[in-house]
């Protein structure tokens, strides 16, 4: 008797995941299943990864091989994509309250930019959106700043302070002149 019937392997259907919190990458388990009509069947992974493991941000194939006792092979393959949806972490500097420059209504705040990481590990690009750059003139009272971080798969988040300007200075008093009356004096 011959046996030239494969074997039947089924892998998981394919699958799309969020990362896990504050990684760049999601645990995933599956099992495919493998049947034969009349013998043990053996069950490999050619491609892809391990059950269990973290599987990295995007698209991975796993690829299954059955093999029964006659040496009938079947196999089966299925994706396991990975996706980013958590934002990036985005510092502003503190808040700050400054004095007018000297003789000026305006004064000058300088600060550092922003600062952002994220869960994938790939650069996030941060920019500007509002206020005025460091070393710029800022007028009195308040000027929001306020920036935008963006990671590698297109999620945002934002930060924001404040620089108040106040004006320390008191005013300069300037007091008339008296000059004496010569004709009262006699």
């Amino acid at each position: 008797v011959v046996d030239n019937i494969l074997p039947v392997i089924n892998c998981p259907a394919d699958v799309t995941v969020n990362t896990d919190p504050d990684r760049p990458s999601a645990y995933f388990e599956f099992n495919p299943l493998a049947t034969d009509n009349c013998s043990v069947v053996s069950v490999n992974q050619v491609a892809g990864l391990s059950s269990g493991s973290q599987f990295p941000i995007g698209v991975t194939t796993n690829t299954f091989t059955a093999t029964d006792s006659s040496g009938n092979t079947a196999s089966c393959s299925f994706t396991i994509t990975v996706v980013d949806n958590e934002d990036p972490v985005v510092t502003c500097p503190p808040d700050q309250t400054i004095c007018t420059d000297a003789g000026l209504s305006t004064a000058v705040s300088t600060f550092l930019d922003a600062t952002a990481t994220d869960n994938s590990g790939g650069a996030v690009t941060i920019v500007q959106t509002v206020g005025l750059a460091s070393g710029s003139s800022f007028p009195l009272g308040d000027t929001q700043v306020s920036y935008q971080a963006t990671d590698p798969s297109g999620n945002t988040a934002e930060c924001s302070f404040t620089v108040t300007v106040i004006d320390c200075e008191p005013p300069v008093v300037t007091c008339p002149l008296i000059t004496p009356n010569c004709n009262a004096l006699g």
